[in-house]
C-alpha cells in the first residue's frame, strides 16, 4: 500500500496500490515487479496485444511466469458479460475435458494489457475469482487504471460496480508514446488502445 504524509486535517493519505513503474523500458521490470506471482495470466484484445501483450508474454515466458494468455477478439467496448465470461472460464484451462471433479490450476495473478475496457473487465474478473491483478497502461489519456469501480454493461444498461484496486500499474513511456489519437463520438481527440 502507497501511503504519504500530508499537511492536511487527514494528515495521511493511502493508496491501494502496492506498486507503480511509469518509465521508458517499464516492461523490462516486469519480472522484478511481480516477483511474488508465478503463474501470471494475461489478457489483453487485439490491438494491445500488438502493442504489447506479444512483449509481455514473451518477457513472463523467459522467466517461467507465464500461466496462459487470453486475447479478446473483436471490438470490446464496454466490460459486459460476454467479455468477463471469456475473462474468467479462460483462467482455467479451456482445453480440459468437461470433467467438473477434475482439479484446474488457477493463475495466481491477472495482468490486464490494455486501457479502459480491458483494464475494467480484468478489474471485474479479478474481484469475481478474488485473485490480485495489474494493469500495463497501452493508451495514455485513460483516467482509470487505479479505481476500484468499473462499468459494467448488463441487458443493456450500463452501471458501475465495485471491482478491484491493481495491485500494480506498469506504464511504459515507449509503448505510452506511441499509441493513436483518434476522434469520438463527442469530437475529442483522445488516445485509444
Amino acid at each position: 500500500m502507497i501511503e504519504f504524509e500530508c499537511s492536511c486535517a487527514m494528515g495521511k493519505h493511502r493508496a491501494p496500490l502496492e506498486g507503480y513503474e511509469i518509465s521508458s523500458g517499464a516492461l523490462n521490470k516486469i519480472p522484478e515487479i511481480l516477483k511474488d506471482y508465478n503463474k501470471i495470466y494475461v489478457v489483453a484484445d487485439e490491438n494491445t496485444y500488438r502493442a504489447a501483450g506479444k512483449q509481455v508474454e514473451e518477457i513472463l515466458k523467459a522467466c517461467g511466469k507465464h500461466h496462459r494468455t487470453l486475447v479478446l477478439d473483436g471490438e470490446v467496448v464496454l466490460p459486459n458479460v460476454e467479455t468477463l465470461g471469456k475473462i474468467v472460464l479462460f483462467a482455467n484451462d479451456p482445453g480440459a475435458k468437461p470433467n467438473f471433479f477434475a482439479y484446474s490450476d488457477l493463475p495466481d495473478f491477472i495482468l490486464a494489457v490494455g486501457s479502459g475496457t480491458v483494464n475494467d473487465s480484468c478489474r471485474l474478473a479479478s474481484y469475481r475469482l478474488q485473485l490480485p491483478y495489474g494493469i500495463v497502461a497501452t493508451a495514455p489519456s485513460m483516467d482509470g487504471y487505479a479505481s476500484s469501480g468499473t462499468p459494467f454493461l448488463h441487458s443493456g444498461s450500463k452501471s458501475t460496480v465495485q471491482a478491484t484496486t491493481p495491485k500494480y500499474v506498469i506504464g511504459d513511456l515507449d509503448i505510452l508514446k506511441d499509441a493513436p489519437l483518434q476522434d469520438d463520438a463527442r469530437g475529442y481527440r483522445r488516445y485509444v488502445r
